[in-house]
């Protein structure tokens, strides 16, 4: 009798452990794995670390963080540690959470603390640099063919794209887009291949991926470059080779113009370069008299040469527009030169038309009172020597 009435006492003890200390396993859901996401939208020029801010990329867990540096002193590119708490709401815990398993879209996550009772966890973010849009280019203008502009901070390379301005105001691309590394490009072969009013565009970019492409820099219309047939040329045809000879054949609608079908005996503009052709219609190279001026072309593509340019340890300027070899008295970028009959650039004292000048060893003409070898030498406004 005693031994029956001991059965269910037993009984109730076990049921009351299974239904106390187990339950709590049982209604808590494990947080196997977190995510992280930051929030911030890049701005032009600047970064700034109070627009920072990070939502949990799942449901189960609240989130709560703090900067761990300095944002008096954070530049450009700076890594940004903060420091990362999880709550986990009600029903979950963290008991089975791994570091491994903590992940995030803006950086690394490291050192992995869990409460005693699982309710929450934190852990150190090495978060990737603040990402920011290059400032747009500023002061875009026109050297010549050449297209310029001011240095971006932080810039790798530019991209630039040409534009004609067409009768109703819209723009039309020529050519691709060029990219450099520089703060300006040669734009001759887009710019020479038809007569237009033309513009720019150009965009800053980095090789860094934190730093965006900026936003396109438009040149101002009243700022644009225009080019003419005359500027340009007037030939349509193209360029053929013949017997190891360059020629340029006409196309059919000026060949009764010139009796010709390709352009022969004379000196032609063709896409913005001047060119030489004999009786024969071939392209000629190296040096070109023609009505008695002096042109030189050059060797692999038969242009001929503008400005600067040197020849067996002389230096010669050819007009930057007719490509016509300068003689005499020149002033090129504010300096004055003299060149020869030859054309070649002189330096040291010279006699020219009777009044002695001393150039400098680049050719610029000394205007400043000098002393060589103890003697005192000075010069009139226009360079002469005062005797």
């Amino acid at each position: 009798m005693i031994k029956m009435k001991s059965v269910p006492i037993i009984f109730l003890i076990f049921m009351f452990i299974i239904l106390t200390i187990p339950a709590y396993a049982a209604d808590t859901k494990k947080i196997t794995s977190v995510n992280i996401q930051r929030i911030y939208k890049a701005k032009e020029g600047e970064i700034n670390p109070d627009q920072v801010s990070f939502k949990p990329g799942r449901s189960e867990y609240t989130i709560t963080y703090q900067g761990m540096y300095d944002a008096s002193d954070l530049p450009i590119g700076s890594y940004m540690d903060y420091r990362i708490t999880l709550n986990a709401k009600k029903g979950y815990d963290f008991e089975w959470l791994k570091e491994r398993n903590c992940l995030s879209d803006s950086g690394t996550i490291q050192g992995l603390s869990i409460s005693a009772d699982y309710s929450s966890c934190s852990f150190t973010l090495h978060s990737y640099p603040l990402p920011m849009v290059l400032n747009q280019p500023q002061q875009l203008r026109w050297n010549g063919t050449v297209a310029e502009w001011d240095p971006v901070e932080h810039a790798d390379s530019y991209h630039v794209t040409i534009y004609t301005i067409e009768k109703d105001g819209r723009l039309t691309q020529r050519g691709k887009e060029l990219t450099c590394s520089t703060t300006s490009i040669n734009t001759r072969e887009i710019l020479y291949s038809k007569p237009g009013d033309y513009i720019f565009k150009v965009e800053a970019a980095s090789d860094q991926t934190y730093l965006y492409t900026s936003k396109k820099a438009e040149l101002a219309y009243n700022h644009s470059k225009y080019l003419s047939s005359e500027d340009i040329g007037y030939y349509t045809g193209y360029w053929q080779k013949k017997n190891d000879a360059q020629l340029y054949k006409l196309a059919s609608s000026e060949r009764s113009e010139y009796d010709s079908e390709y352009l022969i005996s004379g000196r032609y503009l063709i896409n913005g370069d001047y060119y030489t052709f004999n009786e024969n219609g071939e392209r000629l190279t190296g040096w070109q008299s023609f009505g008695g001026e002096w042109t030189y072309h050059d060797e692999n593509n038969g242009r001929a040469v503008r400005g600067w340019f040197s020849k067996t340890c002389k230096k010669y300027y050819f007009d930057p527009a007719s490509s016509i070899m300068i003689t005499g008295w020149k002033t090129i970028d504010h300096q004055r030169y003299y060149f020869d009959q030859s054309g070649a650039m002189v330096t040291g004292w010279q006699k020219i038309h009777g009044k002695i000048y001393l150039f400098q060893n680049n050719g610029t003409l000394n205007l400043s009172t000098i002393v060589i070898q103890g003697k005192t030498y000075s010069f009139q406004a226009d360079g002469s020597l005062i005797q």
